[in-house]
C-alpha cells in the first residue's frame, strides 16, 4: 500500500445505537481508511440505554468486543472473487492521539452529508493534502449510525469487504460456554469446511439433514424488542408459537442442546421448551451472568451480546426466527403473508417513512 498519506478521523461517539450499528459503521470507516492510505483512529463511542438494560449511556470502546489487531479487509473484483487481501490494519486509539499536537493547517475537516453518496470518496480524496483528515456530518442530530455509515460512500464504488475478529475477552468467554456444553470448537470449525466442499444446494439443506450429537449444539435468537404490531408476519401468531415453527422447521432432533440468546430476561419464558431440549441461557454460565447483574458500573450487554454472537457462530444449527422482514424464506413457506396484508402494511407504514424522509431532504438541501 505504500506510505500512508496521514491520519483519518472521526468521532463515534456523534451517535448513539446499538452495538451492531456501530460495527457496521466501524467496518465502513476502516474500508475507506484503506481506500484513502490512512491511518484510521478508532474512537470511542456511546452506549445506547435500550440496549443496555437501561443504564445510562456511556463511552465504551471498540477493543472491548473486536480484534483490531486482526482486522481483515478483503479488495474485491467485480465478479466478487478476492483480488487482494490486507490482514494487518495499522490503527492508532483516539487515547494515544492528540489532534492538538498537529498545526492547524494540517488539519482538515470535510463535511459528507452536503455530497450525493456517489462524491463522497470523491471529496476525500480531494482533501489529500491535510495530514488529519476529520470526516464530519452536518445535521448530527437527526443523522442515526446507519445513515452516517451510508453518508461514507455507495458501496459500489469501492468493494471491500471487512472482516472484524472478536476481541480475545469475547473468545475467552465463548470457550468457557463451548466446554461446559461439550463443545470442542476445532471440530465444528472442521465440519463447516467440509460442509463448504459440498454444492451449494447439499449446503442450503445441510443442519436439517445432520444430526446433533452431545459435541453439538443449535442456538435461537429471539429479539422481543422487534415483536410488534406493525409487523405484518406477526398478525397471526404469538411470539412463542413462531420460535415453535422455527425450531421445526430445522427438524432439531428432541433432546439436542439449544442456547438461547434474547433480549427478554425472564428465567421462565422459554419453560415450554425444556420438555423437549436441553435449554441453555446466559444465567447457568456465571462469567456470563456477571456480565448483566454485577455493580451498575460494570454491566456490559454488549459485551454478553457479542459472547452471545460469537457462540452462535459455532452453532451447529443456527435458527433465527422472523424479525423485520414480511418474508423468511430461509426458514420455512409458513412465514408467507397474504398479499393484501403486505400491500395494507406498505400503504400504512412504508411509505409514510418514506415521505417524512423526502420532506427532511428537501427542507435540508
Amino acid at each position: 500500500m505504500g506510505q500512508n498519506k496521514g491520519y483519518l478521523v472521526y468521532d463515534f461517539k456523534e451517535h448513539i445505537g446499538e452495538l451492531d450499528n456501530h460495527l457496521f459503521l466501524l467496518r465502513k470507516f476502516l474500508s475507506v481508511s484503506l481506500l484513502l492510505n490512512r491511518v484510521p483512529v478508532i474512537t470511542g463511542f456511546h452506549s445506547a440505554p435500550h440496549a443496555n438494560l437501561g443504564l445510562p449511556r456511556k463511552v465504551v470502546w471498540f477493543q472491548n468486543y473486536v480484534d483490531l489487531s486482526k482486522t481483515q479487509i478483503f479488495k474485491l473484483k467485480p465478479d466478487k472473487t478476492v483480488e487482494q487481501t490486507v490482514s494487518f490494519l495499522q490503527w492508532v486509539s483516539e487515547q494515544d492521539f492528540d489532534l492538538q499536537s498537529f498545526p492547524e493547517e494540517q488539519v482538515g475537516n470535510v463535511y459528507l452529508d452536503e455530497y450525493a453518496h456517489d462524491r463522497a470518496i470523491q471529496v476525500l480524496l480531494e482533501n489529500e493534502s491535510y495530514t488529519v483528515l476529520c470526516i464530519k456530518f452536518r445535521y448530527q442530530k437527526s443523522l442515526e449510525v446507519l445513515t452516517a455509515a451510508n453518508f461514507l460512500g455507495d458501496a459500489k464504488q469501492f468493494s471491500y469487504f471487512t472482516l472484524l475478529q472478536p476481541s480475545r475477552a469475547v473468545e475467552q468467554l465463548t470457550d468457557i460456554v463451548l466446554n461446559r456444553l461439550g463443545t470442542n470448537r476445532n471440530d465444528i470449525i472442521r465440519l463447516k469446511k467440509e460442509s463448504m466442499k459440498q454444492p451449494r444446494v447439499a449446503r442450503k439443506f445441510m443442519p436439517r439433514v445432520v444430526k446433533l450429537t452431545d459435541r453439538f449444539y443449535a442456538c435461537l435468537h429471539v429479539s422481543e424488542k422487534h415483536y410488534n404490531a406493525t409487523q405484518a408476519n406477526y398478525y397471526f401468531a404469538s411470539l412463542r408459537k413462531q420460535i415453535q415453527k422455527a425450531i421445526s422447521a430445522t427438524n432439531l432432533s428432541s433432546g439436542a442442546k439449544l442456547y438461547i440468546m434474547s433480549d427478554i430476561h425472564d428465567p421462565k419464558y422459554f419453560d415450554f421448551l425444556k420438555s423437549d431440549y436441553q435449554v441453555y441461557r446466559y444465567y447457568d454460565f456465571p462469567e456470563l451472568q456477571e456480565l448483566v447483574t454485577g455493580r451498575a458500573g460494570s454491566v456490559d450487554n454488549y459485551m454478553l451480546y457479542s459472547v452471545e454472537k460469537n457462540i452462535m457462530s459455532y452453532a451447529l444449527i443456527q435458527i433465527v426466527p422472523p424479525e423485520s422482514n414480511l418474508l423468511v424464506l430461509r426458514l420455512d413457506a409458513s412465514y408467507h403473508v397474504p398479499f393484501f396484508i403486505k400491500v395494507w402494511h406498505v400503504l400504512r407504514y412504508r411509505i409514510p417513512v418514506m415521505l417524512k424522509k423526502i420532506k427532511h431532504y428537501l427542507n435540508t438541501g
